[in-house]
């Protein structure tokens, strides 16, 4: 109740000592893991993501369902930290991935493994690891992120072209993906980068027709109106 309601930090503190208590007085209950995972929330609301951790950690592999995903969540709080802890988190993912049974959440640590990759400059790693994902995960969202940041890896090298060829073909493929008209305005800059002022007019043509934001829209127009 007390977490449910959330009102106020001492309501945060409460849930947090009362879930401590369940976990230690009924070690064996059922609940004991989801117990653990709503304490582990209630103490990164808190800021506390340390113990989120640990408290995390302690849900053995003797459920696995509960075990993955708990170390997706341990990632998640180590990619989220402020600083954020990539390098941490890229250890973690390693050390998990093989573990890992259910293949929707492999390919979800995968990827979350390739953008901490990306992250720590290990660009050749991070570019098998998201080229493995696009040919072999049956996720959609999983394929198309993958594109999003293997484009990402081959504009840090510098090669502008590959980048948009990806991003291209992540559209072409899937032309209703959820990020597609930020993709399309990745196009339109490294276009631009490039000089090829024809090509990111028609990316930003496709921006201004497609967005239903007005903000949008209004920069969209600001922007072709540049090209005249």
């Amino acid at each position: 109740t007390y977490f449910g309601r959330r009102t106020n930090q001492l309501d945060i503190e409460t849930a947090s000592k009362a879930y401590a208590d369940l976990i230690t007085q009924y070690p064996n209950h059922d609940l004991n893991n989801e117990w653990r995972k709503k304490k582990a929330s209630a103490l990164r609301q808190q800021n506390q993501d340390d113990e989120a951790i640990v408290t995390l950690g302690k849900i053995l592999d003797e459920n696995q369902t509960e075990w993955e995903i708990a170390q997706l969540e341990i990632g998640n709080i180590l990619m989220s930290t402020s600083p954020q802890r990539f390098t941490v988190a890229t250890n973690h993912y390693k050390a998990v991935i093989d573990k890992i049974q259910t293949k929707e959440r492999k390919d979800e640590a995968l990827l979350n493994y390739g953008i901490c990759l990306l992250k720590t400059n290990q660009g050749i790693d991070a570019i098998r690891v998201f080229q493995n994902l696009i040919q072999g995960s049956k996720n959609e969202q999983i394929i198309t992120d993958s594109f999003q940041f293997l484009a990402s890896c081959f504009e840090k090298e510098k090669n502008m072209k590959e980048s948009i060829k990806l991003l291209e073909e992540s559209l072409k493929k899937y032309p209703q993906q959820k990020n597609q008209l930020f993709l399309h305005k990745e196009c339109v800059r490294l276009y631009h980068l490039l000089s090829d002022f024809e090509s990111a007019i028609k990316h930003l043509n496709i921006v201004y027709k497609e967005t239903t934001d007005p903000n949008s829209q209004a920069e969209a127009l600001f922007q072709l109106a540049g090209y005249d």
